[in-house]
């Protein structure tokens, strides 16, 4: 009985952190969220580029931009595709509210946030990003980092044409 009431509290606790992580706020309005899933995609046909942050608030005339995930990152860092996902909301936001970028950061839902720029580098990075997509989408060329045992475990292993381990 001692172990249930230790493993309800300690569950009860974990469940305590995860949701203050996500109500926390940002300074400012809310001028959009897509919480609820429902919400149509924006488009910037500049860069080719289409989506939907969770959300979007305004603070001194700056938007700052919210992405939440429901995983946990592996490291003490955002995943790089989570990263270039925040920076197309970004360039997304500033392009549909006509009002400059200041950041956006990433909620993970082990509580980790991390916060991120609307720099030149951050447009650098996702513009390379999308030229690098864009290449493969042209070509078929595709770019595989996989270790042997990364390539031998993948999901996609059985159907992999670019498979370079067997």
């Amino acid at each position: 009985m001692e172990l249930f009431l230790a493993l309800l509290l300690i569950a009860v606790l974990i469940g305590y952190w995860v949701q203050k992580g996500r109500k926390r706020k940002p300074k400012g309005k809310l001028l959009y969220s897509d919480m609820n899933g429902c919400g149509r995609a924006w488009v910037d046909p500049e860069w080719g580029i289409k989506g939907k942050p969770d959300e979007v608030w305004e603070n001194d005339g700056r938007l700052h931009i919210v992405e939440i995930k429901s995983g946990a990152p592996k490291k003490n860092t955002a995943y790089r595709g989570h990263i270039m996902q925040l920076a197309a909301y970004m360039r997304l936001a500033k392009v549909r509210f006509g009002k400059p970028v200041e950041g956006g950061e990433i909620r993970y839902s082990n509580g980790k946030t991390f916060r991120y720029h609307w720099d030149d580098q951050m447009k650098r990075e996702l513009l390379a990003v999308l030229q690098q997509m864009r290449h493969v989408e042209e070509t078929g060329e595709t770019f595989v980092s996989a270790t042997a045992n990364q390539c031998r475990r993948c999901l996609y292993n059985p159907v992999c044409e670019k498979k370079r381990y067997a």
